[in-house]
C-alpha cells in the first residue's frame, strides 16, 4: 500500500527515505545506545545497530553468504528483478538470477541480515573477477537488491558501507556499483556514499536486461 501511495505522492518518497537515511546517519548513539559497531574486516562482517536501540532483532549483520543463504538470495532477486522490470515468470534470465552458487564461486556474494532473515544482498567483485572488462584497480558491485519490507536505506547503507571498507582494504582505486533503473537507491543515500552516476559504465548483463552504473573514487 505504501508503494502505491508513493506512486502518486513523491513528497511521501522522500519523507520516508529520508527517516530511513537518518537512521543510519548517525555518529553518536542516544543516551543508552551502544552506538556504530566497528568493523571487522578479518571477519567480513559489520553490525549496524538502529539508534536508540540494542535488541538484537534490529541489528543488521553483513556477511558473506553462506551455501545455506543461496536459496533466499535467489527469491530476493528474482523478486526484484519482476517488480523492477516487469518480466514474464518465465524470462531466460531469471534463470540466471537463481544460480547464486555460481555467483559466489566466481566473485563474492554478500548478504544482509536483520532478524535472522536475508533482507539484501549483492555481488562483490574483487579486481579481475567481474564479468565485464573494468580497470584492474576496480572492484564491481552488482545485482544490489534489496527485501522492499524493510527499512531498505538503512539496510542498504549497512552493505555497501561493508562493500566500499572491503574494496578499500583491498586497495581498490574505485568501486562501480549497478542497479536495476528501477531500484536504484535515493539521492541522498547516493550523495552520502559519494556514488556518481556514470552512463559510460551502464551494461548488460544479458539482453536487454540494463545494468545503471554508479561510480565511487575510492
Amino acid at each position: 500500500m505504501t508503494e502505491f501511495f508513493e506512486t502518486f505522492n513523491n513528497g511521501a518518497r522522500h519523507l520516508r527515505e529520508e527517516q530511513e537515511f537518518q537512521k543510519v546517519n548517525v555518529a553518536q548513539a542516544k543516551r543508552g545506545g551502544s552506538g556504530p559497531q566497528p568493523l571487522d574486516l578479518e571477519s567480513g562482517r559489520i553490525v549496524l545497530v538502529h539508534p536508540g536501540h540494542t535488541a538484537p532483532g534490529l541489528a543488521v549483520d553483513v556477511r558473506r553468504a553462506s551455501a545455506t543463504d543461496h536459496p533466499a538470495v535467489a527469491r530476493l532477486r528474482v523478486r526484484a528483478q519482476l517488480d523492477a522490470e516487469g518480466l514474464s515468470p518465465d524470462h531466460e534470465w531469471l534463470d540466471r538470477l537463481r544460480d547464486v552458487e555460481h555467483d559466489d564461486q566466481e566473485s563474492q556474494v554478500w548478504v544482509a541480515i536483520q532478524r535472522e532473515a536475508v533482507v539484501a544482498s549483492l555481488v562483490w567483485c574483487p579486481p579481475g573477477h567481474s564479468p565485464r572488462r573494468l580497470p584492474a584497480d576496480t572492484v564491481d558491485v552488482w545485482m544490489v537488491t534489496v527485501d522492499p519490507e524493510t527499512s531498505g536505506q538503512a539496510v542498504l547503507r549497512a552493505l555497501l558501507d561493508n562493500a566500499i571498507a572491503r574494496a578499500r582494504a583491498g586497495g581498490a582505486r574505485t568501486m562501480v556499483v549497478s542497479w536495476l533503473p528501477g531500484a536504484v537507491p535515493g539521492a541522498r543515500l547516493r550523495h552520502a556514499l559519494g556514488l556518481v552516476r556514470d552512463a559510460s559504465l551502464d551494461w548488460e548483463p544479458a539482453p536487454d536486461i540494463v545494468q545503471q552504473a554508479y561510480r565511487l573514487d575510492l
